[in-house]
């Protein structure tokens, strides 16, 4: 497993603080390097708060134990009303958080847009409202669990979805580092299995026998074209990484559809 492959367990651990030794060292190596590596680490500890947020559940422990003491009308009413706009409260909290960072999301892969959570927030398939006047106790549980576990099984899935952006494609491994043409061709930069964060630019450079017309192509981890270029008359190119997201990437230079040199790197 490489450290791409690495980097969502280790942020999750390193926001437990059950990172530790070598492991710790590389990661702290990472965020020191890696702007980008560290606004993950400050996304998924703000996550972290949210889904730890206990404020409502004892706000819910405190209209039980008065229930329990109160039979007046009036003051169970005006308890159910502050119960419902709490949840309301919470919901539309989440739903603004994910909203904000399924906006981030769909920046970065604009290949893959997905929903990171339901816009509506329901009771018992009902929408509360501020001026709903009786909702038991048994359906704020419900609530509250559905919601704590909708967020752990949304993070999951964002997690994975970054994760397999860096998985190897099988029938590109073998061909990396291989100049598959006979004819001089050296690629200076950049160097074999290079790491690039989003904003640095990717250079290309090489040395060739002048009588060849290089092309230059990108492909994702999955084998599909993100980049091509026309004819190159230089001996130098450069990308901007923002074009591209996160993940693993093969490039080759071709010389009329044969591939003279074949490459890779990722993007944090």
């Amino acid at each position: 497993m490489n450290e791409p492959e690495k980097l969502p367990e280790w942020i999750d651990r390193y926001n437990r603080n059950e990172l530790h030794g070598k492991e710790l060292e590389e990661f702290l190596a990472m965020l020191d390097q890696h702007p980008q590596l560290r606004k993950e680490v400050q996304l998924d500890k703000d996550l972290n708060e949210i889904l730890r947020d206990k404020e409502i559940i004892e706000l819910r422990k405190k209209i039980a134990k008065i229930k329990e003491r109160s039979e007046d009308r009036g003051t169970r009413l005006i308890l159910y009303m502050l119960a419902a706009c709490a949840i309301i409260l919470l919901g539309l909290t989440v739903y603004y958080f994910f909203q904000w960072n399924e906006a981030r999301i769909r920046m970065m892969t604009p290949i893959h847009e997905f929903s990171l959570t339901d816009t509506s927030f329901k009771l018992k398939g009902k929408e509360i409202k501020p001026n709903q006047m009786e909702i038991d106790m048994a359906t704020i549980d419900s609530a509250l669990a559905r919601e704590r576990r909708g967020d752990s099984s949304i993070r999951k899935r964002v997690r994975a979805m970054l994760a397999a952006n860096y998985n190897p494609y099988p029938p590109f491994e073998s061909l990396v580092g291989e100049i598959t043409r006979a004819g001089y061709f050296r690629l200076i930069h950049p160097q074999a299995g290079k790491s690039f964060t989003p904003g640095n630019k990717i250079i290309f450079s090489w040395e060739s026998e002048s009588s060849m017309t290089l092309t230059l192509e990108i492909t994702d981890n999955k084998g599909q074209v993100q980049y091509h270029t026309g004819e190159l008359t230089t001996k130098s190119l450069t990308i901007e990484s923002l074009k591209l997201t996160p993940g693993l990437y093969y490039f080759k230079f071709l010389e009329k559809d044969e591939i003279v040199y074949f490459g890779k790197f990722t993007i944090l």
